[in-house]
Formats: structure tokens, sequence, C-alpha cells
């Protein structure tokens, strides 16, 4: 499916959560999760923002207030409702920022605005290899579940208090399954690009996402590119959050 053609007027505000209301904002940051992540993954964010930046976090289906909903197969289901949720909150400028899984869908929404003329004056894309770029690991969500359990404790990120307890884990290993998934069967040519100035940040120990794959990300901007590379694993996020938000606050002021 060509998302470019399909654009559902109908928003459907389940998809947003917005932590911090600005009520005159002068701009929106919009957040796309990780694998198995929920919207509250970017709850703390906006004290890292000025006061008139507003950051509206994304709620995938699966999770959360939405645990109840079927995570879909493949990227093109996401990104029409989801263009129809951002619409009625796109009349200032905004940006869209995405870690993993996130940097994918947050790449496949942006091309779906600016197919209608509404490109985002930022794109941040982050701990993710390029689009074109392939999987050079054995996929993840085919592992049996005893082996995916183990392969996220390595990964990082997961509390430990979560990884211990067996039954949150079998409950949560569904939509964790479903989202790796998406990301790992997820594939766009080279040669489409988004006509946006892009940024791309990657951690230096980052098995998932080595610098070099998300350093690729520049074969798909269409306008000026930045790779980052900041010190920690594939969540290297959680330590480096003011600074991926000072840069996205940067690049907007120099293109404004």
């Amino acid at each position: 499916m060509d998302v470019s053609t399909t654009f559902p007027t109908k928003p459907d505000t389940g998809w947003l959560t917005v932590f911090r209301p600005v009520d005159r904002p002068r701009l929106r940051l919009f957040c796309l999760p990780f694998a198995g992540a929920g919207a509250s993954a970017y709850r703390d964010w906006g004290r890292h923002l000025p006061e008139d930046v507003e950051l509206c976090a994304v709620q995938l289906p699966g999770r959360e207030n939405r645990i109840n909903e079927r995570v879909p197969g493949h990227i093109g289901e996401l990104v029409p409702p989801l263009l129809a949720a951002l619409r009625p909150r796109l009349d200032i400028p905004f940006a869209l920022f995405g870690h993993s899984l996130g940097a994918a869908i947050a790449y496949e929404v942006a091309r779906g605005l600016i197919a209608i003329g509404r490109p985002p004056r930022v794109l941040g894309v982050s701990g993710r290899r390029a689009p074109h770029a392939p999987l050079d690991r054995p996929p993840l969500h085919r592992l049996s579940d005893s082996d995916l359990k183990r392969e996220i404790a390595q990964m990082g990120g997961t509390p430990p208090e979560v990884l211990s307890h067996e039954e949150l884990m079998d409950f949560l290993l569904p939509t964790l399954r479903a989202d790796l998934r998406l990301s790992e069967t997820y594939h766009r040519d080279a040669d489409t690009r988004v006509a946006c100035p892009m940024l791309a940040f990657a951690g230096t120990d980052d098995p998932e996402a080595p610098p070099k794959t998300v350093e690729a990300w520049g074969a798909v901007s269409g306008g000026t590119f930045t790779h980052t590379i900041l010190d920690g694993d594939h969540f290297f996020v959680k330590n480096h959050t003011r600074r991926i938000l000072d840069a996205i606050l940067e690049n907007i002021a120099i293109e404004n």
C-alpha cells in the first residue's frame, strides 16, 4: 500500500498522548516509540523542552491503554490512521522523532505528510538501520518465547523487575514479538527520499543499529542530513534526551 495515496480525514484521538498541553505552542514534537513501548516512553521528555513546545507521544495499538487492540501486520497499516490523527495538530510548525521501530514509522509518516504538502520541519531518526539497509542477523520475532526473552534481556532497556516477572513477561511478549516483526520485515528502497531536514542518531555500542547503518539514512534524505553518534547501547536515548531535543530545536531554528 502506498501511504501517499491513502489519507483518511476522520481523526482517531487514541493515537496521541499529550503529556504537557500548551495553550499556544510555537512548535509540536511528535514522538514515536520503540518496539514494545508505549507513549509513556516519552513521559519525561517534556521537562527538557521550552514551555512553548508541545510534546505529543504516539500510542500504537497493542500496549498501555490500547492493550486489547491488534498490532498491525506491517507498517503500512499504521500510517493512514496515524496521519488522520495528526492532521488536526498540523496548524503550527512540527517535527517528528522516532527511535528504533519508531524511526521507521516516523519516516513513513513523513512521506505521507510530504505527499499532502505538510512536511515536518525536521525528521529525527534514532537507533535504527536505514530503510534500505538489510537486516544483518536472524530475525528475533521468529524465536521461541524463551530465546526471545533472553535476547530482550541482553538488549538492555527493560527494567530487571520486569524481566524477572514471568507472568508479566508472558503478557508483554506477544506485543513485543509483533513489533519486532513490524521492524524486521520493513524495507524501503534507497530511491525513496524525504524532502525535509533529517537528523540521525546512533549509539556507539548499539548492536541493533551500528553507526554505519544509521549513517545510511543519508541516502534517503532529500534535505540536509546530520549524523550524530552518542555514547551508549541500543537505548542510548535515555542518557542523551536533552542533547537530542536540543539538536532538533536548533535545526528548526536554522530552518526558520
